[in-house]
């Protein structure tokens, strides 16, 4: 429970009267299942979704619907890393469930409904950016429901990284000696 007594679920779109800021909107890293208030500075696990007002589902009917329909779906949930809207059952958090102008009734474009939790992953002022991060690609990395993968990513560590720095990893791969970070994987030193 929040600290208005509602229950809130992780990455919610729209936030209760007294609830200063979307749930996401902290910019501070989330555990799963955790969600962030803003406005007291505490944090709260979520049991179970809240409905979203926006929508009007009857109590307990959100993500459950959503399920009756694509039931291929649940196999999602059983992978080791479920993104937390999916483990909360808050497809509305970034599917818009009657109609869209873009691709699998995403309520934004693209990286655009990433954003809209993960605003501060890559800081305003870096100094540089992952190019698919620039163009709003997260899907090229990620899995946006559910990963055998930490980090929801769509293949290991390494094998993803090396699909797009084939070089960089053909030449590790091959050297004699090979620093200790490069040996455990990409993500010892790469976010």
């Amino acid at each position: 429970m929040g600290p208005t007594g509602v229950a809130m679920m992780v990455c919610q779109p729209v936030a209760p009267p007294a609830v200063s800021a979307v749930a996401c909107a902290s910019g501070a890293p989330l555990a799963l299942g955790e969600a962030a208030w803003p406005s007291a500075g505490a944090t709260a696990v979520a049991n179970e979704p809240a409905p979203n007002p926006a929508y009007r589902l009857k109590a307990g009917a959100e993500g459950k619907l959503c399920l009756d329909c694509h039931p291929g779906f649940e196999e999602n949930l059983k992978k080791a890393f479920v993104h937390t809207p999916v483990k909360v059952r808050n497809c509305a958090g970034c599917h818009n469930p009657h109609a869209s102008n873009h691709g699998k009734f995403l309520s934004e474009e693209g990286g655009a409904v990433c954003l809209k939790c993960h605003a501060r992953t890559v800081p305003a002022d870096a100094k540089s950016r992952h190019k698919p991060v620039s163009a709003g690609r997260c899907t090229d990395c990620h899995d946006p429901h559910a990963s055998a993968n930490k980090f929801n990513l769509v293949r290991p560590g390494n094998d993803l990284c090396a699909g797009c720095h084939k070089p960089v990893a053909e030449n590790a791969a091959k050297t004699k000696f090979k620093h200790k970070p490069v040996a455990e994987g990409c993500t010892a030193c790469h976010a």
